[in-house]
């Protein structure tokens, strides 16, 4: 039973990890579209 509970939770933290990194990259492809449109406003 331990086991069925450890393999869930180790589920659970690769499922958060790989949200985590996908939230990043979306983070830092928002954050660069933005940056650009700001110069193009401003030159």
């Amino acid at each position: 039973m331990k086991k069925i509970q450890k393999e869930t939770m180790e589920y659970r933290v690769h499922t958060a990890e790989i949200a985590g990194a996908i939230a990043v990259v979306v983070s830092i492809i928002y954050l660069a579209a933005q940056i650009g449109e700001s110069r193009r406003i401003t030159l």
